[in-house]
């Protein structure tokens, strides 16, 4: 969903840690849409 990107691009730049961005982005996919969601995330 775009609006879930750009809330996912705002997290990434309050943390400003990659690592912080991809482990929200797993809870995410994993509790809302499912794990295919997450590669496209992990590619950019």
């Amino acid at each position: 969903m775009f609006l879930k990107f750009i809330f996912d691009e705002y997290t990434c730049l309050v943390f400003k840690s990659r690592s912080i961005c991809l482990l929200f982005w797993l809870i995410e996919s994993s509790t809302n849409a499912g794990a295919k969601d997450l590669f496209p995330y992990l590619q950019i």
